[in-house]
């Protein structure tokens, strides 16, 4: 039976070639279409190394300022005395965390290496090294008095160290970043940028740049941070959300004409943040186009089947 249908189909396509066509390529877009939009939301949301504890973190991407009438505001990443004061103070998660909020292009070179080209440079602290699992190839992360002293270290990945040196041996070597000398302290596997919060090719202590350490937007509310919390357990959520101690005082630079910001109004600012936590720009852009992509596909398989249904329509008095 199922022999037959085989045989039909194909007498089918060779009498209608050019509806026969049109139906394929519209079934096997559609369904191509469906898988790479699971495959991006498995990507932005499952749980595999470097984000292998994906399950117990928090992200907060953006922090928004409210003026003191409420009348208007601005957004963006936290500025470096937000991330030391409510973030780096919290006790109730296993580990917080702050990166820079955008990789950095920096040139590269390596002496006695004639290859020079642009790496996306993170900016971290050294919890960033507790939270994200990255496989270690070869030495290690840098340590607390390292990032303290501004100490010009980098981590970097497989592929940059193959690259500039030859090999993955490398911890202890001296690689150039804009011509400043970088000790490599080891070297990771490669992050496909997919994984936008770990995503770098090269990572540095972020108090080595002055530049992001005294950022300071909306009067002293935001600057180029971004923090990452892991949670003891899932369960620890809302209690993290709900946790800024009421005193914590940010004082403005401008005291006559602005407002501090006291706990309570500082709560309803970290909830608007882990509610925006994945609401990022690109991620939009991606999934309208690919809605209209699939409403194309879509329109494609329906209009190849009417079609189709026409053809046989119009052969129909022929056939009786």
């Amino acid at each position: 039976m199922y022999k037959q249908y085989f045989k039909q189909a194909i007498a089918g396509l060779r009498e209608n070639p050019l509806v026969g066509f049109f139906t394929i390529l519209g079934t096997v877009l559609a369904v191509a279409t469906m898988m790479i939009l699971v495959l991006t939301y498995q990507i932005k949301t499952a749980s595999f190394s470097p984000v292998s504890e994906r399950g117990r973190m928090l992200y907060i991407d953006v922090i928004e300022g409210l003026n003191k009438d409420n009348v208007g505001y601005s957004g963006g990443g936290m500025g470096y005395n937000i991330v030391q004061q409510c973030f780096y103070k919290m006790t109730i998660p296993e580990v917080v965390t702050a990166v820079t909020s955008n990789v950095t292009q920096k040139q590269a070179s390596v002496q006695g290496n004639k290859k020079i080209r642009e790496c996306d440079v993170r900016g971290t602290d050294v919890n960033f090294w507790k939270i994200f699992d990255f496989h270690f190839i070869n030495g290690t992360s840098y340590t607390e008095s390292m990032f303290a002293s501004a100490m010009p270290v980098a981590v970097i990945s497989d592929k940059v160290a193959r690259e500039f040196f030859g090999t993955t041996d490398v911890a202890g070597k001296t690689m150039q970043l804009d011509y400043v000398d970088y000790k490599v302290l080891g070297v990771v596997a490669s992050v496909s940028d997919a994984v936008s919060e770990a995503y770098g090719e090269i990572w540095t202590p972020y108090s080595l740049n002055d530049e992001v350490m005294k950022a300071d937007f909306t009067e002293g509310i935001g600057g180029e941070f971004q923090v990452f919390i892991l949670a003891k357990s899932k369960s620890d959520f809302d209690a993290i959300r709900k946790k800024p101690k009421v005193g914590w005082l940010l004082l403005t630079r401008d005291r006559k004409n602005s407002k501090p910001i006291y706990g309570s109004s500082l709560l309803r600012v970290l909830n608007a943040c882990f509610t925006m936590c994945r609401a990022t720009i690109w991620m939009v852009i991606f999934r309208e186009c690919s809605r209209l992509l699939l409403y194309f596909f879509s329109c494609l398989y329906l209009t190849s089947w009417v079609l189709c249904f026409l053809k046989l329509k119009s052969e129909a008095p022929r056939l009786g």
